[in-house]
């Protein structure tokens, strides 16, 4: 609580004026309406300081003519020598729990200017509060004050004027005491001639219309340069045409002691015939038995034209508030309706009179409001509150809506109702279709496990049977080749033997038979085709087991192989092999390898028309390594690589068969007029299997 400095001076300071306790005064009634409008502030107030408490000698918008002083921000404001704010009192640790900042409806805005006597006594306060929080702009600061001086105006008169009264009584006294009234009331009549003319608002005296005298503020505001322009004038020189015949009658109604306004706001002529926008506040002091009319005005064109601004802001906001596709009301803290749009109305079944004689409460089922209360502390903290929730409609029917809410001043809310029903029923079906497709993906899921756990055994069992037929065609080419074998043999050491004997026999008979010319010819051609028969059995018994595929391992057997093809096809080949290392391979790999060259070189010679062939045998790491490449007519591979019956022809068939048996691969790179390459990768047996040669 401020503690008041000097008080007793203070009050001996305004027993003299003769206002406390007073009735209400039309003079200070006007002062405290003019503090209100230049402030744009609901409430105004002139208080005086008493023992004890704050007396209200003038109001605006309340009815308590005391506060006491622990609770009053003018408390504050005393103690201050110029105008001095409170913006938000919430907001402010001084203000922020008393009482008048936490009640409904709350103060937040506070602005007073301490009444000072010429000695620099504080004898009160002129002050404006609002229920929102807010500034004063530079040019209402000023008004304000300049209002306060009016306020102390009135003051310094009721006590010149008492001064006045004692000196009549004492003049009778001596002329000492009438001197000393004389220089008291020079001193007022100073006084009052200072702030008439350095007021900063235009001040008009008239007397039957004629006006007696003006401030240069009030000159300077018409466009005048001078008061004397307009002292002895006719008022109406500074009233538009419009406008006269209403001022005129204003006059002569106070004249006449009739009602009329105190303050009021009209269009004025400047000098140079222009218009502008002024507010008047009026009193008619008696002087002397004669009442005159004084007039202060202020320039509020700027201000009009705010809140023209304004207006149309509003009106802007209501069409767009109107004609909202969602329902949008206010409220206060209580949860009371302050206005509804058409649209909220058209939402929730009611009129706007009905909305407006509810709560809030009142539309929403109990139920939810214990599950989720109305989240006003969020709200007073100027935050945005989303939630959705359901409204009851005026037929019972239950309306889900999604609300955005907040505060948009001190002490009103706001709300935004958007219909969600599409939304909800949206979300409905897509959870019925979310739970139908979930079940469906269990049920076909169910399904592929079966299918799946089918197919499992389908696999198992064609790989079973593949791995039987694998089985199958290497017990046949190891029988295959063990019959070759077993003929290669026969054919060379039974038919070799007996065709040896046979040619060495022909040789014996030709030798016999030189002198017989004609025999000797056939014994001779008998020789040459028994010789013939000979090499060819040879090379059959080669074909089906060369035996040095046996005694000397597949690169030798192969090198043999390879030349004895280029002499009898005529075609060039090169052999290269790497990495052997005189280490062979297992006899069924060797084999394999053997048997896909040989198959390649007969389609070489078959289809290709190569003039070059090139042998390559590689073996690696774990891996062996064979390239067929030659130079002849080639073919479309894309076209032949589906083709069962292309295959057939080439030989591939064979091939691969033979590559499987040993876990191997062929691949055929060919194009139309480039040559054909066969890559054959057959992965190696572990060294456990491998056979050293022996020497």
């Amino acid at each position: 609580m401020p503690h008041y400095r000097n008080e007793t001076v203070k009050l001996g300071s305004l027993r003299p004026r003769g206002v406390l306790d007073a009735t209400p005064e039309r003079s200070f009634d006007n002062l405290t309406v003019l503090a209100a409008q230049a402030c744009d502030a609901p409430f105004a107030f002139i208080t005086f300081i008493e023992a004890g408490r704050h007396w209200l000698k003038s109001k605006l918008g309340m009815a308590i003519s005391e506060t006491t002083p622990g609770s009053a921000f003018c408390a504050h404001a005393i103690q201050q020598r110029d105008l001095f704010v409170v913006r938000d009192a919430l907001a402010d640790k001084r203000f922020a729990t008393d009482p008048s900042v936490t009640s409904d409806p709350p103060i937040r805005f506070y602005a007073g200017v301490p009444l000072l006597s010429p000695e620099g006594h504080a004898l009160g306060a002129l002050c404006v509060i609002d229920h929102v929080p807010r500034d004063l702009s530079v040019e209402q600061q000023e008004a304000l004050r300049a209002v306060a001086r009016q306020v102390m105006v009135l003051l310094e008169l009721r006590r010149n004027s008492a001064v006045l009264a004692r000196s009549d009584e004492d003049l009778g006294g001596g002329v000492a005491k009438h001197t000393k009234g004389e220089e008291k009331l020079n001193q007022s009549d100073e006084w009052l001639a200072a702030i008439f003319e350095t007021s900063r608002d235009g001040i008009l005296v008239e007397d039957d219309e004629i006006i007696l005298c003006v401030n240069e503020a009030y000159a300077h505001l018409f466009g005048y340069d001078k008061p004397e322009e307009l002292i002895g004038r006719h008022v109406s020189i500074v009233l538009s045409a419009e406008e006269e015949e209403r001022m005129l009658e204003f006059g002569m109604k106070r004249l006449r002691g009739e009602s009329s306004p105190t303050v009021y706001e009209f269009r004025g002529r400047r000098k140079d015939g222009t218009l502008i926008e002024l507010e008047a506040s009026i009193s008619t002091p008696t002087v002397s038995g004669k009442t005159y009319i004084t007039t202060a005005v202020r320039d509020v064109s700027e201000r009009k034209r705010s809140e023209r601004a304004l207006r149309e802001s509003e009106g802007k906001y209501r069409t767009l508030v109107e004609q909202a596709s969602d329902g949008i009301h206010t409220y206060d803290f209580q949860g009371n309706f302050i206005e509804v749009n058409s649209k909220l109305c058209e939402m929730l079944g009611y009129t706007r009179a009905e909305l407006l004689r509810i709560n809030v409460k009142d539309l929403l089922p109990a139920e939810d409001l214990a599950l989720a209360p109305l989240r006003f502390d969020e709200l007073r903290l100027g935050d945005t509150v989303i939630n959705e929730r359901r409204v009851r409609r005026k037929d019972g029917s239950l309306l889900p809506v999604e609300i955005s809410g907040k505060m948009v001043q001190a002490g009103v809310l706001q709300a935004i109702l958007r219909d969600i029903t599409e939304r909800k029923m949206a979300e409905e079906a897509l959870r019925r279709a979310h739970d139908q497709l979930d079940m469906r993906v269990r049920e076909r899921t169910a399904e592929l496990a079966s299918v799946n756990e089918a197919l499992l055994g389908e696999i198992a069992e064609r790989r079973a049977a593949e791995g039987a037929r694998t089985q199958l065609l290497r017990r046949l080419a190891t029988a295959q080749e063990d019959e070759r074998r077993r003929i290669a043999c026969e054919l060379h050491d039974q038919m070799g033997q007996h065709l040896t004997a046979l040619i060495l026999e022909l040789k014996s008979l030709k030798d016999s038979a030189q002198s017989q010319a004609a025999e000797y010819s056939r014994l001779q051609r008998l020789q040459e085709l028994a010789t013939k028969i000979g090499r060819e059995l040879h090379t059959v018994a080669w074909q089906l087991h060369p035996t040095a595929l046996d005694d000397f391992g597949l690169c030798t057997a192969l090198l043999n192989y390879v030349e004895e093809w280029s002499a009898r096809c005529g075609v060039s080949v090169d052999f290269h092999n790497a990495g052997f290392d005189d280490r062979r391979l297992s006899p069924d790999i060797e084999t394999a390898l053997y048997r896909i060259v040989l198959e390649a070189l007969n389609n070489v010679s078959k289809h290709a028309q190569a003039r070059r062939v090139s042998v390559i045998l590689e073996r690696r790491r774990d891996y062996v390594l064979a390239i067929i490449e030659d130079d002849g007519c080639g073919f479309d591979n894309r076209i032949t690589a589906g083709a069962p019956a292309a295959e057939r022809k080439l030989g591939l068939i064979g091939m691969r068969e033979r590559a499987t048996l040993v876990n191997g691969t062929i691949n055929v790179e060919s194009s139309p007029g480039m040559g054909t390459t066969l890559f054959i990768h057959i992965p190696t047996s572990p060294p456990s299997k491998e056979v050293e040669t022996s020497g």
